[in-house]
């Protein structure tokens, strides 16, 4: 496996033959059957699929019903959070979250959306300022003295461990 960095590889990743035309999908169908749930499903409920090796949070974007309870079945239509996963039509698959149980099989697989219609959130960057405007982060002094963060406040300051003097 030469040319395959570590960081190219995830957990849950299959190695399949390239005459199966292997390919990651964002979104699926799958037909579900409501084991349990205290509540009602409704579309935007999330929960952690388990589909094979795959495990990861999935949304339901929308549902042959209006609401699902305990022993209900429908025709789901999930979108994977993260990443895109490879999927095939028939695998089995359990949706969970807390005491959220339910099982079904993948039904269809959907073409992948054109990127300008997948809603990217960005994560707040710690290391940018907060503040939108450049005059304001210019007027912040950038060798002011700052507090050690909780993971240096511990055992060890810096590169140097805690010494114990004898008294």
């Amino acid at each position: 496996a030469r040319g395959i960095r570590r960081s190219d590889i995830r957990k849950g990743m299959v190695m399949v033959s390239p005459a199966l035309n292997p390919e990651a999908y964002w979104e699926f169908k799958g037909e579900i059957l409501v084991l349990h749930h205290p509540t009602t499903i409704s579309p935007r409920y999330q929960a952690m699929v388990h589909c094979g090796s795959i495990r990861q949070t999935a949304s339901i974007l929308s549902m042959s019903m209006d609401c699902l309870r305990t022993g209900d079945k429908a025709l789901v239509h999930f979108r994977f959070i993260k990443n895109p996963e490879y999927l095939r039509v028939g695998m089995r698959m359990v949706f969970r979250e807390g005491r959220t149980k339910a099982v079904g099989n993948i039904v269809q697989l959907l073409p992948n959306t054109t990127p300008s219609t997948v809603t990217v959130r960005s994560k707040p960057n710690k290391m940018r300022p907060s503040s939108s405007s450049p005059s304001e982060n210019m007027m912040k002094p950038d060798n002011e003295p700052r507090k050690p963060s909780k993971r240096s406040r511990g055992r060890h300051r810096g590169n140097r461990p805690f010494v114990r003097i004898p008294v």
